[in-house]
């Protein structure tokens, strides 16, 4: 990892004015001590999940406990359990992004300025999958302003035409609609081999068994409608990064 990119995290953790450093733990499935942990500084967090980098790498899938810890009291900001949904190792460490089971509210989101500028959206290839025409209208429009080249679907069967006529880096994927519904389209996603790159499951009517599900079958994070933009944003910046 070059130092520009390092620099880069640095900036963007301090922009934030979140707590720094982090605690991972991998409870025992028993009554039993702990199995392993490890620790770092985070690079971003959200109400959804964080970006850090630690010391030790857990595989992904990795069930955890987390622990922000304020750098000059050295107390707990929060707890959170999640899992690991990917790590990199490099010369640096190991940049990991850990998904919360459930959202913390408690927990600001960046601001405008305190984005992750270094992680940039800029020629990806989207696919926006929704039978909504206002909502596919607000996707192109905030993803191609952006610079990501974005395609769209109103059904799910015209969804997997476009899989298989070319590889996707992000879908943006309507868990309820009509015909062919969302989770149908992640099972032949999986089942076919399609390359739609990171998932993201969206509903305003899904039920948490739907969204669990949606994860199952290879979805990278669920968002809720009405669609709050700047999450989705800073959830894209950070599975890019984990990437």
């Amino acid at each position: 990892m070059s130092d520009h990119y390092q620099d880069s995290d640095r900036r963007a953790s301090r922009r934030t004015g979140l707590v720094s450093q982090v605690e991972i733990d991998v409870p025992s499935q028993s009554q039993g001590p702990r199995l392993d942990s490890t620790s770092g500084e985070t690079v971003d967090v959200g109400p959804g999940g964080l970006l850090a980098r630690v010391e030790g790498d857990l595989a992904a899938g990795t069930p955890c406990v987390v622990r922000l810890v304020d750098a000059e009291s050295g107390t707990g900001a929060f707890e959170a359990r999640g899992f690991v949904r990917r790590s990199r190792v490099s010369a640096d460490g190991v940049l990991m992004g850990i998904e919360f089971e459930a959202p913390i509210n408690a927990v600001r989101q960046p601001e405008e300025e305190g984005r992750l500028e270094a992680i940039r959206l800029d020629a990806l290839k989207v696919l926006v999958v929704d039978d909504e025409p206002s909502i596919v209208e607000l996707l192109y429009r905030f993803l191609s302003r952006r610079g990501c080249d974005v395609s769209t679907a109103g059904s799910g069967e015209k969804a997997l035409a476009a899989l298989r006529a070319a590889p996707h880096d992000v879908t943006l994927l309507d868990l309820m609609m009509p015909g062919m519904n969302g989770l149908q389209v992640l099972r032949s996603i999986r089942d076919e081999g399609l390359e739609a790159g990171r998932i993201w499951a969206m509903s305003g009517y899904a039920s948490d068994a739907d969204a669990c599900q949606a994860l199952r079958l290879g979805a990278s994070d669920f968002i809720n409608k009405p669609l709050d933009l700047k999450y989705l944003e800073w959830s894209m910046q950070l599975h890019r990064a984990a990437s």
